[in-house]
């Protein structure tokens, strides 16, 4: 056997088993959970009454917040009439699609009436 095939079949030997040590504490820092405590969450909640209108007049005691099963205390409440949102709609009006962009224009309008 030629000395330069030893030396090459040891070479990859070693470079896998670098390999193979180097990614070892990658491999077990991904499987890792991070895991902090924190003292306050923010929860934004938006209501809608059964015909899709807002419902404004909730009061802190008409939520019930749970974590991990178990109810929590809500500490702030605070209501925010004054919200401002914006939707973007993309339609693809491709020539593949035109035999469908009325459908897509019905539904469009449709969805921005509620």
């Amino acid at each position: 056997m030629p000395i330069s095939s030893v030396y090459t079949r040891m070479s990859r030997n070693r470079l896998l088993l670098a390999i193979v040590l180097l990614s070892a504490p990658v491999v077990y820092l991904a499987q890792q959970t991070l895991k902090v405590d924190v003292d306050l969450v923010n929860v934004f909640v938006t209501v809608q009454g059964n015909g899709g209108e807002f419902v404004s007049d909730l009061r802190r005691d008409d939520f019930v917040l749970y974590d991990d099963d178990q109810p929590q205390k809500i500490d702030i409440f605070e209501k925010d009439s004054d919200v401002h949102s914006a939707i973007g709609v993309l339609l693809d009006i491709s020539g593949s699609m035109v035999d469908i962009i009325p459908y897509m224009n019905r539904g469009v309008k449709a969805t921005s009436a509620t």
